[in-house]
Protein backbone atom coordinates (compact mmCIF):
# COMPACT_ATOMS: atom_id res chain seq x y z
CA UNK A 1 0.00 0.00 0.00
CA UNK A 2 1.19 3.08 -1.42
CA UNK A 3 1.71 6.44 1.09
CA UNK A 4 -0.92 8.38 -0.57
CA UNK A 5 -3.47 5.85 -0.51
CA UNK A 6 -2.90 5.25 3.32
CA UNK A 7 -3.25 8.92 3.78
CA UNK A 8 -6.54 9.36 1.84
CA UNK A 9 -8.13 6.49 3.90
CA UNK A 10 -6.95 8.37 7.31
CA UNK A 11 -8.33 11.45 6.00
CA UNK A 12 -11.62 9.52 5.04
CA UNK A 13 -11.86 8.09 8.49
CA UNK A 14 -11.63 11.72 9.53
CA UNK A 15 -14.55 12.91 7.60
CA UNK A 16 -16.41 10.29 8.88
CA UNK A 17 -15.68 10.92 12.71
CA UNK A 18 -16.81 15.03 11.68
CA UNK A 19 -19.94 13.90 10.04
CA UNK A 20 -21.16 11.98 13.50
CA UNK A 21 -20.11 15.63 14.88
CA UNK A 22 -22.02 17.28 12.60
CA UNK A 23 -25.44 15.25 12.61
CA UNK A 24 -25.46 15.57 16.60
CA UNK A 25 -25.11 19.42 15.84
CA UNK A 26 -27.48 18.89 13.16
CA UNK A 27 -30.04 17.69 15.68
CA UNK A 28 -29.25 19.07 18.64
CA UNK A 29 -28.52 22.57 17.33
CA UNK A 30 -25.77 22.63 19.82
CA UNK A 31 -28.37 22.60 22.67
CA UNK A 32 -26.61 20.96 26.05
CA UNK A 33 -30.00 19.73 26.85
CA UNK A 34 -30.33 17.40 23.54
CA UNK A 35 -27.39 14.71 23.73
CA UNK A 36 -30.39 12.26 23.13
CA UNK A 37 -31.63 14.44 20.58
CA UNK A 38 -30.51 11.66 18.05
CA UNK A 39 -28.62 7.95 18.00
CA UNK A 40 -25.60 7.74 15.80
CA UNK A 41 -23.77 4.42 14.70
CA UNK A 42 -20.96 3.42 12.49
CA UNK A 43 -20.88 0.02 10.52
CA UNK A 44 -24.62 -0.52 10.81
CA UNK A 45 -25.58 -3.67 9.41
CA UNK A 46 -27.33 -4.02 6.60
CA UNK A 47 -28.60 -7.69 6.61
CA UNK A 48 -26.43 -10.56 6.46
CA UNK A 49 -24.88 -9.86 3.08
CA UNK A 50 -21.30 -8.26 4.63
CA UNK A 51 -22.73 -4.84 3.73
CA UNK A 52 -22.64 -1.58 6.19
CA UNK A 53 -23.67 1.77 6.21
CA UNK A 54 -21.02 4.17 6.91
CA UNK A 55 -23.40 5.89 9.65
CA UNK A 56 -26.95 5.63 9.95
CA UNK A 57 -28.40 8.40 11.89
CA UNK A 58 -31.61 8.18 14.51
CA UNK A 59 -33.09 11.35 15.38
CA UNK A 60 -36.05 11.59 18.08
CA UNK A 61 -38.35 13.40 16.03
CA UNK A 62 -37.81 12.44 12.64
CA UNK A 63 -37.17 8.95 10.45
CA UNK A 64 -33.44 7.49 10.24
CA UNK A 65 -31.27 7.91 7.77
CA UNK A 66 -27.88 6.84 6.35
CA UNK A 67 -24.86 8.62 5.73
CA UNK A 68 -22.04 7.41 3.42
CA UNK A 69 -18.61 9.18 3.19
CA UNK A 70 -16.97 8.56 -0.65
CA UNK A 71 -14.39 11.72 -0.89
CA UNK A 72 -11.89 10.04 -3.18
CA UNK A 73 -13.93 7.23 -4.62
CA UNK A 74 -14.13 6.51 -8.28
CA UNK A 75 -17.32 7.28 -10.25
CA UNK A 76 -18.30 3.31 -10.40
CA UNK A 77 -16.75 2.73 -7.09
CA UNK A 78 -19.28 5.20 -5.32
CA UNK A 79 -22.27 3.38 -7.64
CA UNK A 80 -21.22 -0.07 -6.88
CA UNK A 81 -21.43 0.26 -3.14
CA UNK A 82 -24.53 2.37 -3.43
CA UNK A 83 -26.33 0.00 -5.51
CA UNK A 84 -24.97 -3.13 -3.45
CA UNK A 85 -25.73 -1.60 0.08
CA UNK A 86 -28.77 -0.02 -1.01
CA UNK A 87 -30.58 -1.32 -3.68
CA UNK A 88 -32.77 -3.76 -2.21
CA UNK A 89 -35.13 -3.27 0.91
CA UNK A 90 -33.64 -6.11 2.57
CA UNK A 91 -31.72 -4.88 6.22
CA UNK A 92 -33.93 -1.76 5.79
CA UNK A 93 -36.59 -0.27 8.35
CA UNK A 94 -37.51 2.86 8.66
CA UNK A 95 -34.59 4.95 6.97
CA UNK A 96 -35.98 7.34 4.51
CA UNK A 97 -32.86 8.41 2.28
CA UNK A 98 -28.77 7.93 1.82
CA UNK A 99 -27.02 11.08 2.77
CA UNK A 100 -23.74 10.83 0.33
CA UNK A 101 -20.74 13.00 1.16
CA UNK A 102 -19.04 13.54 -1.55
CA UNK A 103 -17.11 16.23 -3.72
CA UNK A 104 -19.03 16.32 -7.33
CA UNK A 105 -16.24 18.25 -8.97
CA UNK A 106 -14.15 15.11 -8.90
CA UNK A 107 -16.51 13.60 -11.72
CA UNK A 108 -16.47 14.52 -14.59
CA UNK A 109 -20.02 13.53 -15.27
CA UNK A 110 -21.84 14.42 -12.29
CA UNK A 111 -24.91 14.85 -13.36
CA UNK A 112 -25.43 11.19 -15.46
CA UNK A 113 -23.78 9.59 -12.04
CA UNK A 114 -26.34 11.51 -9.56
CA UNK A 115 -29.18 10.10 -12.01
CA UNK A 116 -27.75 6.84 -11.97
CA UNK A 117 -27.31 6.79 -8.11
CA UNK A 118 -30.62 7.96 -7.43
CA UNK A 119 -32.01 5.24 -9.88
CA UNK A 120 -29.69 2.31 -7.91
CA UNK A 121 -31.63 3.07 -4.54
CA UNK A 122 -34.44 1.36 -3.03
CA UNK A 123 -37.49 3.26 -4.44
CA UNK A 124 -38.32 3.57 -0.02
CA UNK A 125 -35.17 5.51 -0.24
CA UNK A 126 -34.19 9.26 -1.58
CA UNK A 127 -30.78 10.54 -2.31
CA UNK A 128 -29.24 13.73 -0.45
CA UNK A 129 -25.84 14.79 -1.66
CA UNK A 130 -23.51 17.11 0.68
CA UNK A 131 -20.68 19.08 -2.09
CA UNK A 132 -18.23 20.36 -0.41
CA UNK A 133 -20.07 23.72 -0.08
CA UNK A 134 -22.53 22.24 2.43
CA UNK A 135 -19.65 20.58 4.20
CA UNK A 136 -18.21 23.50 4.73
CA UNK A 137 -21.41 25.34 6.03
CA UNK A 138 -21.71 22.69 8.31
CA UNK A 139 -18.23 22.48 9.40
CA UNK A 140 -18.61 26.56 9.68
CA UNK A 141 -21.92 26.48 11.88
CA UNK A 142 -20.56 23.65 14.32
CA UNK A 143 -16.99 24.19 15.02
CA UNK A 144 -17.20 28.08 14.88
CA UNK A 145 -14.66 28.67 12.35
CA UNK A 146 -13.91 28.20 8.69
CA UNK A 147 -12.24 24.33 8.03
CA UNK A 148 -9.52 24.31 5.39
CA UNK A 149 -10.70 22.03 2.14
CA UNK A 150 -10.86 18.11 2.37
CA UNK A 151 -8.76 18.20 -1.17
CA UNK A 152 -5.92 19.57 0.62
CA UNK A 153 -3.47 17.41 2.28
CA UNK A 154 -2.53 19.30 5.01
CA UNK A 155 -4.84 16.64 7.03
CA UNK A 156 -2.99 17.56 10.64
CA UNK A 157 -4.27 21.23 9.81
CA UNK A 158 -7.38 20.18 9.14
CA UNK A 159 -7.90 17.79 12.62
CA UNK A 160 -6.17 20.74 14.92
CA UNK A 161 -9.08 22.80 13.48
CA UNK A 162 -11.58 20.41 14.01
CA UNK A 163 -10.26 19.74 17.91
CA UNK A 164 -9.91 23.34 18.25
CA UNK A 165 -14.12 23.65 17.34
CA UNK A 166 -14.66 20.62 19.57
CA UNK A 167 -12.84 22.12 22.70
CA UNK A 168 -14.96 25.02 22.34
CA UNK A 169 -18.02 23.78 22.24
CA UNK A 170 -17.56 21.30 25.44
CA UNK A 171 -16.09 23.82 27.51
CA UNK A 172 -16.96 27.38 26.02
CA UNK A 173 -14.89 30.20 24.75
CA UNK A 174 -12.86 30.90 27.67
CA UNK A 175 -9.04 29.36 27.01
CA UNK A 176 -7.94 27.04 29.55
CA UNK A 177 -6.55 28.99 32.52
CA UNK A 178 -2.96 26.92 32.91
CA UNK A 179 -1.20 24.23 30.62
CA UNK A 180 -2.38 21.68 33.04
CA UNK A 181 -6.25 22.28 32.51
CA UNK A 182 -5.27 22.78 28.41
CA UNK A 183 -3.95 18.71 29.06
CA UNK A 184 -7.06 18.06 31.09
CA UNK A 185 -9.67 19.36 27.96
CA UNK A 186 -7.81 17.47 25.53
CA UNK A 187 -7.61 14.13 28.29
CA UNK A 188 -11.63 14.49 28.90
CA UNK A 189 -13.05 15.08 25.08
CA UNK A 190 -10.44 12.15 24.64
CA UNK A 191 -12.55 10.16 26.93
CA UNK A 192 -15.85 11.74 26.80
CA UNK A 193 -16.21 13.81 23.80
CA UNK A 194 -17.89 17.02 22.86
CA UNK A 195 -21.46 16.59 22.99
CA UNK A 196 -21.12 14.52 26.86
CA UNK A 197 -19.06 17.35 28.26
CA UNK A 198 -21.31 19.99 27.09
CA UNK A 199 -24.00 18.05 28.30
CA UNK A 200 -21.81 17.33 32.03
CA UNK A 201 -20.89 20.86 32.37
CA UNK A 202 -24.55 22.30 31.62
CA UNK A 203 -26.21 19.54 34.30
CA UNK A 204 -23.69 21.08 36.50
CA UNK A 205 -23.59 25.09 36.71
CA UNK A 206 -20.65 25.34 34.52
CA UNK A 207 -17.75 23.82 37.43
CA UNK A 208 -14.31 23.64 36.91
CA UNK A 209 -12.99 20.94 34.31
CA UNK A 210 -11.37 19.12 37.45
CA UNK A 211 -14.70 18.92 38.91
CA UNK A 212 -15.92 17.36 35.80
CA UNK A 213 -15.25 13.51 36.64
CA UNK A 214 -13.80 13.45 40.02
CA UNK A 215 -12.00 11.13 41.96
CA UNK A 216 -13.45 8.65 43.86
CA UNK A 217 -15.70 5.38 44.02
CA UNK A 218 -18.59 4.78 41.51
CA UNK A 219 -21.29 2.32 42.28
CA UNK A 220 -23.38 -0.14 39.85
CA UNK A 221 -20.96 1.38 36.86
CA UNK A 222 -20.94 -0.80 33.09
CA UNK A 223 -18.24 -2.38 32.08
CA UNK A 224 -17.83 -3.77 28.32
CA UNK A 225 -14.93 -4.90 27.30
CA UNK A 226 -14.72 -5.65 23.66
CA UNK A 227 -11.72 -7.66 21.41
CA UNK A 228 -11.27 -8.52 17.71
CA UNK A 229 -11.04 -12.55 17.50
CA UNK A 230 -8.35 -14.15 15.21
CA UNK A 231 -6.27 -11.43 16.22
CA UNK A 232 -2.58 -12.98 16.15
CA UNK A 233 -3.79 -14.80 13.19
CA UNK A 234 -4.95 -11.70 11.00
CA UNK A 235 -1.53 -9.73 11.71
CA UNK A 236 0.51 -12.96 10.88
CA UNK A 237 -1.09 -13.35 7.32
CA UNK A 238 -1.02 -9.44 6.85
CA UNK A 239 2.23 -8.80 4.60
CA UNK A 240 1.59 -5.00 4.70
CA UNK A 241 2.34 -3.18 7.84
CA UNK A 242 0.14 -0.39 6.37
CA UNK A 243 -2.12 -2.22 6.35
CA UNK A 244 -2.18 -3.25 9.65
CA UNK A 245 -2.26 0.29 10.48
CA UNK A 246 -5.32 1.52 8.59
CA UNK A 247 -7.60 -1.88 10.11
CA UNK A 248 -6.56 -0.92 13.28
CA UNK A 249 -7.08 3.04 13.25
CA UNK A 250 -10.54 2.17 11.51
CA UNK A 251 -11.50 -0.26 14.43
CA UNK A 252 -10.25 2.28 16.99
CA UNK A 253 -11.93 5.20 15.57
CA UNK A 254 -15.65 3.62 14.90
CA UNK A 255 -15.50 1.48 18.37
CA UNK A 256 -14.43 5.16 20.17
CA UNK A 257 -17.09 7.23 18.19
CA UNK A 258 -19.64 4.07 19.13
CA UNK A 259 -18.88 4.44 23.21
CA UNK A 260 -19.01 8.43 23.22
CA UNK A 261 -21.94 8.55 21.19
CA UNK A 262 -23.54 6.15 23.37
CA UNK A 263 -22.58 8.57 26.54
CA UNK A 264 -20.03 6.45 27.81
CA UNK A 265 -16.47 6.73 28.30
CA UNK A 266 -13.57 5.36 26.48
CA UNK A 267 -11.52 4.27 28.79
CA UNK A 268 -8.57 2.85 26.90
CA UNK A 269 -6.92 0.72 24.30
CA UNK A 270 -5.05 -2.38 24.76
CA UNK A 271 -3.66 -3.87 21.89
CA UNK A 272 -7.52 -5.06 19.76
CA UNK A 273 -9.17 -4.73 22.80
CA UNK A 274 -11.34 -1.27 23.76
CA UNK A 275 -12.28 -1.05 27.61
CA UNK A 276 -15.46 1.33 28.11
CA UNK A 277 -17.96 2.24 31.35
CA UNK A 278 -21.00 3.46 31.18
CA UNK A 279 -22.22 5.28 35.06
CA UNK A 280 -19.31 7.95 35.38
CA UNK A 281 -19.60 10.25 36.15
CA UNK A 282 -23.07 9.95 36.45
CA UNK A 283 -25.76 7.93 35.43
CA UNK A 284 -27.96 8.94 32.79
CA UNK A 285 -31.57 7.69 32.57
CA UNK A 286 -31.30 4.30 30.49
CA UNK A 287 -27.54 3.98 30.54
CA UNK A 288 -27.59 0.30 31.12
CA UNK A 289 -29.57 -0.07 28.33
CA UNK A 290 -27.31 1.88 26.20
CA UNK A 291 -24.44 0.09 27.62
CA UNK A 292 -25.60 -2.98 25.85
CA UNK A 293 -26.55 -1.46 22.74
CA UNK A 294 -23.41 -0.17 22.60
CA UNK A 295 -22.08 -3.79 22.98
CA UNK A 296 -24.38 -4.97 20.12
CA UNK A 297 -22.88 -2.39 18.02
CA UNK A 298 -19.39 -3.01 18.36
CA UNK A 299 -20.13 -6.52 17.48
CA UNK A 300 -21.11 -4.83 14.32
CA UNK A 301 -18.03 -2.84 13.88
CA UNK A 302 -16.01 -5.81 14.48
CA UNK A 303 -17.62 -7.87 11.91
CA UNK A 304 -17.19 -5.05 9.71
CA UNK A 305 -13.36 -4.39 10.29
CA UNK A 306 -12.61 -8.16 9.79
CA UNK A 307 -14.69 -8.44 6.84
CA UNK A 308 -12.52 -5.59 5.17
CA UNK A 309 -9.59 -7.49 6.69
CA UNK A 310 -10.28 -11.00 5.03
CA UNK A 311 -10.75 -9.17 1.55
CA UNK A 312 -6.75 -7.97 2.07
CA UNK A 313 -5.08 -10.97 2.75
CA UNK A 314 -4.95 -14.28 0.84
CA UNK A 315 -5.48 -17.10 3.96
CA UNK A 316 -9.06 -17.64 5.18
CA UNK A 317 -9.49 -16.70 8.87
CA UNK A 318 -11.48 -18.75 10.61
CA UNK A 319 -12.30 -16.36 13.62
CA UNK A 320 -13.16 -12.77 12.99
CA UNK A 321 -15.66 -10.27 14.62
CA UNK A 322 -15.27 -9.05 18.13
CA UNK A 323 -16.30 -10.90 21.34
CA UNK A 324 -17.79 -8.85 24.39
CA UNK A 325 -17.95 -9.40 28.14
CA UNK A 326 -19.54 -7.34 30.41
CA UNK A 327 -19.82 -6.62 33.99
CA UNK A 328 -21.31 -4.23 36.64
CA UNK A 329 -20.39 -3.15 39.70
CA UNK A 330 -18.01 -0.40 42.03
CA UNK A 331 -15.41 1.16 39.99
CA UNK A 332 -12.52 3.08 41.55
CA UNK A 333 -11.35 6.09 39.80
CA UNK A 334 -7.49 7.58 41.09
CA UNK A 335 -5.02 9.88 39.88
CA UNK A 336 -1.83 8.34 38.42
CA UNK A 337 -0.13 10.94 40.13
CA UNK A 338 -0.35 13.35 42.64
CA UNK A 339 -2.21 16.43 41.83
CA UNK A 340 -3.12 15.21 37.95
CA UNK A 341 -7.11 14.74 37.26
CA UNK A 342 -5.60 14.09 33.69
CA UNK A 343 -4.10 11.03 33.96
CA UNK A 344 -6.85 8.54 35.46
CA UNK A 345 -6.86 4.99 36.47
CA UNK A 346 -10.15 2.99 36.78
CA UNK A 347 -9.69 -0.39 39.33
CA UNK A 348 -12.37 -2.68 40.63
CA UNK A 349 -13.38 -6.16 40.73
CA UNK A 350 -16.11 -5.77 38.15
CA UNK A 351 -13.60 -5.10 35.53
CA UNK A 352 -11.57 -8.28 36.74
CA UNK A 353 -15.16 -10.16 36.05
CA UNK A 354 -15.64 -8.39 32.63
CA UNK A 355 -12.47 -9.69 31.33
CA UNK A 356 -13.32 -13.15 32.45
CA UNK A 357 -16.37 -13.45 30.61
CA UNK A 358 -14.69 -11.76 27.68
CA UNK A 359 -12.53 -14.94 27.21
CA UNK A 360 -15.93 -16.95 27.53
CA UNK A 361 -17.59 -15.47 24.30
CA UNK A 362 -16.90 -16.74 20.99
CA UNK A 363 -16.99 -14.66 17.84
CA UNK A 364 -19.79 -12.19 17.66
CA UNK A 365 -20.81 -13.26 21.34
CA UNK A 366 -21.82 -11.39 24.47
CA UNK A 367 -21.50 -12.36 28.08
CA UNK A 368 -22.89 -10.76 30.89
CA UNK A 369 -22.67 -10.80 34.74
CA UNK A 370 -25.27 -12.27 36.79
CA UNK A 371 -25.66 -8.78 38.41
CA UNK A 372 -25.77 -6.91 34.70
CA UNK A 373 -28.36 -9.63 33.59
CA UNK A 374 -30.40 -8.78 36.41
CA UNK A 375 -30.06 -4.96 35.59
CA UNK A 376 -31.04 -5.52 32.18
CA UNK A 377 -34.66 -7.37 33.46
CA UNK A 378 -37.75 -5.83 31.51
CA UNK A 379 -35.45 -5.26 28.05
CA UNK A 380 -36.01 -7.14 25.25
CA UNK A 381 -33.01 -9.13 25.45
CA UNK A 382 -32.50 -13.50 26.48
CA UNK A 383 -29.70 -14.82 27.82
CA UNK A 384 -28.89 -18.45 28.35
CA UNK A 385 -26.98 -19.93 31.10
CA UNK A 386 -23.74 -20.83 31.09
CA UNK A 387 -21.17 -23.33 33.18
CA UNK A 388 -20.31 -21.20 36.25
CA UNK A 389 -16.50 -20.03 36.14
CA UNK A 390 -14.08 -19.03 38.58
CA UNK A 391 -12.34 -15.73 38.03
CA UNK A 392 -9.18 -15.36 40.19
CA UNK A 393 -9.46 -13.50 43.72
CA UNK A 394 -13.31 -13.48 43.08
CA UNK A 395 -14.79 -16.82 43.36
CA UNK A 396 -17.27 -18.43 41.44
CA UNK A 397 -19.41 -16.58 39.26
CA UNK A 398 -22.16 -17.35 36.82
CA UNK A 399 -21.99 -16.06 33.44
CA UNK A 400 -25.05 -15.17 30.90
CA UNK A 401 -24.54 -15.78 27.46
CA UNK A 402 -26.80 -13.03 25.19
CA UNK A 403 -28.73 -15.27 22.45
CA UNK A 404 -28.10 -14.14 19.48
CA UNK A 405 -26.39 -16.08 17.25
CA UNK A 406 -22.41 -15.37 15.75
CA UNK A 407 -23.39 -13.53 12.23
CA UNK A 408 -22.37 -15.75 9.22
CA UNK A 409 -22.09 -13.02 6.89
CA UNK A 410 -20.86 -13.36 3.45
CA UNK A 411 -19.89 -12.00 0.19
CA UNK A 412 -18.35 -8.50 -0.48
CA UNK A 413 -18.04 -6.38 2.82
CA UNK A 414 -19.31 -2.68 2.09
CA UNK A 415 -16.84 0.35 2.30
Amino acid sequence: MDVANDLENMSRLLLEDVCTDLMRFLHSRGDATQFGAVRIDREWALGPTGNYADIRVEPCNAPPYFVEVKHGYSAQAILNLIKRKYGNPYGLTDEDRVVLVVQPSEHSDWPSLETSLRNALDPTLALEVWDEERLHHEMAECFGQGIPTFTCHDYIGIRECIDQGKERLAFGTKPAVRYSESILRQNLLWHFGTWRLRELRHMRGNPLPTELVPPGLYENVVVVMADLCGFSAFMHDTYEDAVVRQILTSFYAKSRYQVINGGGMLVQFVGDSVVALFGIPDQRPGYVEEAMRTALRLLDIGASVSHNWQRRIDHVQPHRGAHIGIAMGRVHVVTMRPLDHARLATIGDSLDISARLLKLAGPGEIVVSNVMRYALQGADYDFSAMEPTEVRSLGLLQPWRLARAAREEHGTVGE
